[in-house]
């Protein structure tokens, strides 16, 4: 009786097969996936250090992040983990860089990224001045 009682409500302990189930959703930064991948990893103790770092790479999304780590290979799921912070800070603050250029967020016609607009009016080019550090908000620069 006990032992029928006991299985039913024990809860076994995951495997690195259950690590490898967690994937980068669509839309999710690298920080976020990052996140509930190192939550999930705490979860499910006694995992080699490389099933981990490999159920990371193969559930990202991130290309560019895949060959730094096929470059700089961790060997510890901590120097993993450096490198991922690294990588998404620089990605963040590539972001608010490129997204600043006065458009406030707004996607500009040349971004490479988002929905096409459809075929381009006639429009007179704007004439830009050169780039000037001066130029730059105070916030800008501190999140560089």
């Amino acid at each position: 009786m006990f032992e029928g009682n006991f299985k039913g409500t024990y809860i076994r302990p995951g495997n690195s097969w259950d690590l490898s189930k967690c994937k980068q959703k669509s839309g999710e930064t690298l920080r976020e996936y990052a996140r509930h991948f190192s939550k999930q990893r705490t979860e499910l103790p006694h995992i080699p250090d490389h099933d981990v770092i490999l159920a990371f790479v193969s559930g990202t999304t991130s290309r560019d992040l895949v060959r730094e780590l096929g470059q700089n290979r961790p060997q510890t799921i901590d120097e993993l983990m450096d490198i991922v912070a690294n990588y998404a800070a620089g990605e963040e603050a590539i972001g608010a860089f490129f997204s600043y250029e006065g458009r406030k967020g707004k996607p500009s016609a040349n971004d490479d990224e988002g929905p096409s607009r459809g075929p381009k009016k006639n429009k007179k080019k704007k004439k830009t001045r050169p780039f000037q550090w001066e130029d730059l908000d105070d916030d800008l620069v501190a999140t560089m």
